[in-house]
């Protein structure tokens, strides 16, 4: 596997994944004012009392080749209109380089726009060619919409043998 395949831009004709920097804390704090992404988005526990260290987890994840977080920018539509920061999405690797965890928080205003969905897509497929088996979609238990989205992909839920960490449950 080259892990620097992974942590490139990945691009349809609207939206652009873009890999996270350290210029990206502000966009990353300020999206977690919306009530439902602060709800439901699980944040590991050295992140959870200032949303800006996200940043840091995904850039260590990053550095180790134990995961990746990319910026997900609608892509503009006219001569004087600009790139939008709709969200993020991010995947880390579990217990082995063939299995991967997902997750990602979509701005309210750019919801059922199909963002999510396709950089899920997006994001899978680079994980295939990198020969990773295993996905898994990391949902908070009560997010129906977010189910709802990984459901079109193809993914099925299992909340009986659902994925605990300690260190991400919510208080």
């Amino acid at each position: 596997m080259d892990f620097n395949r992974i942590n490139q831009e990945l691009k349809t004709d609207k939206l652009l994944l873009k890999p996270i920097t350290t210029n990206d804390r502000i966009f990353i704090s300020g999206m977690f004012n919306d009530t439902e992404i602060k709800r439901y988005y699980i944040v590991p526990k050295e992140a959870q009392q200032d949303y800006k260290r996200l940043v840091d987890y995904w850039l260590n994840d990053i550095r180790n080749g134990a995961g990746t977080c990319w910026i997900i920018i609608e892509k503009s539509k006219g001569i004087f209109s600009h790139n939008k920061q709709v969200g993020f999405i991010a995947f880390e690797f579990r217990d082995t380089l063939k299995n991967a965890r997902i997750s990602y928080a979509i701005l309210p205003e750019f919801r059922r726009k199909g963002f999510a969905v396709t950089s899920v897509k997006l994001v899978i497929e680079r994980l295939k060619q990198e020969r990773v088996e295993r996905i898994e979609a990391d949902i908070d238990r009560d997010n129906v919409n977010s189910e709802k989205v990984v459901e079109k992909l193809g993914f099925t839920a299992n909340k009986r043998s659902a994925l605990v960490d300690p260190e991400m449950m919510r208080d």
